[in-house]
């Protein structure tokens, strides 16, 4: 059964299906497009858009509700930072506005965290925003949505996955 999540903030829809492509555990995922990587959790594997489709992450389903994902578009809002691309994103989640954020780092780029329980799930997300000297920028938006009975283990699994992120140089 295909999911289907428009992602207006950020220009761009998802499309996921059965896994045509697919990243099994302990391997790196490399996105050229955005100029990132990140390591698949263990016993998880990561489903991609179909190509043709631009490829700007993956998502893991956990089972049920539970899903973790990531994600890389331009700013194409013109946000200019991760705060405001966090909000923006946030919003489509059906985040409270008044949920207060915590300012971090991730890789060595500004980051943005918020969690909120929203309809019985814990959503966890993470942006962190990356300009270049032409104008453009890079938001990588990371999510995970889960349950009370799960959400020790599936925070693990986020942290260890975000401990592994990192940038690639971008392309000239």
């Amino acid at each position: 059964m295909p999911i289907m999540r428009a992602r207006l903030a950020f220009l761009s829809v998802w499309f996921f299906t059965a896994p045509a492509s697919a990243f099994a555990t302990g391997q790196t995922y490399i996105n050229q497009n955005y100029d990132y990587e990140i390591k698949i959790p263990a016993g998880q594997v990561a489903a991609t858009d179909t190509p043709p489709a631009p490829q700007h992450g993956f998502e893991i389903n956990l089972g049920g509700n539970r899903q973790l994902s990531v994600d890389a578009s331009y700013d194409a809002l013109l946000l200019g930072s991760a705060e405001a691309a966090l909000r923006d994103r946030a919003a489509d989640a059906r985040i409270p506005a008044s949920t207060r954020s915590v300012a971090t780092h991730l890789a060595g780029l500004q980051a943005s965290l918020i969690s909120a329980r929203v309809n019985g799930l814990t959503i966890i997300l993470e942006t962190c925003y990356r300009g270049d000297n032409n104008g453009s920028a890079i938001i990588y938006t990371f999510e995970l949505d889960t349950d009370a009975d799960h959400i020790k283990a599936d925070r693990i699994m986020l942290d260890a996955m975000l401990a592994s992120f990192r940038t690639i140089p971008l392309a000239k």
